[in-house]
């Protein structure tokens, strides 16, 4: 997948991604807006080892704050832990 958003970039120099990073709520909560974080950043570093232009990646954790299912159960807790791109375009705020 993300050799997929590496391709897009290529292909087109005026699109950027918000490269957002998502936990579930387990755990400390400060810990998991560390991680998500750090999730958003190991994306953003692999797509610049593929030739993207760091300028055009925006690292943002969001911790557990924006769960898409519930974590009660294992399979929740799972689908909260991901990375989610938002497409932006050149001079686009964020």
């Amino acid at each position: 997948m993300l050799n997929s958003v590496a391709t897009i970039l290529q292909e087109d120099p005026t699109v950027a991604f918000e490269v957002g990073g998502h936990t579930d709520n387990v755990g400390p909560e400060h810990s998991n807006w560390t991680l998500s974080e750090q999730r958003a950043k190991a994306v953003v570093e692999y797509l610049i080892s593929k030739g993207i232009a760091a300028e055009r990646l925006i690292p943002q954790g969001y911790g557990a704050s924006r769960p898409i299912a519930e974590s009660a159960t294992d399979e929740g807790r799972w689908q909260n832990r991901r990375i989610e791109f938002s497409i932006r375009t050149k001079g686009e705020q964020s």
